[in-house]
């Protein structure tokens, strides 16, 4: 006997199907970011398979907003240690807090 429940990869591909014209009507490169979303998706399938089928696309969009959010949060602690270095890097090569560079020695 036959499976008689999509499974959340094919409603996945469903829903690629679904939009296979809004791609082709999409710029080259963001052709290449939609096809890399829809492969992001496949990530969270185990998590989509809980998710009722009667709309797949509330669980694909969520699955799409997760990793998204991951990705702004793993740049958003890149750009902190970043800045954290850029700030410790110019107190030990630049002069003291303070200093005015003329040459005058205070007491």
């Amino acid at each position: 006997m036959g499976r008689t429940v999509a499974t959340f990869h094919q409603l996945i591909e469903q829903s690629r199907a679904r939009f296979a014209k809004y791609r082709r009507a999409l710029r080259r490169e963001d052709q290449q970011v939609f096809d890399d979303l829809f492969e992001r998706v496949k990530y969270y399938a185990a998590a989509g398979s809980f998710e009722t089928p009667w709309n797949p696309l509330d669980a694909i969009f969520l699955s799409l907003l997760l990793e998204q959010q991951k990705e702004i949060r793993a740049l958003a602690e890149r750009l902190r240690a970043l800045e954290g270095n850029d700030a410790n890097r110019s107190l030990a090569a630049g002069p003291l807090p303070g200093a005015r560079g003329d040459g005058a020695v205070g007491d």
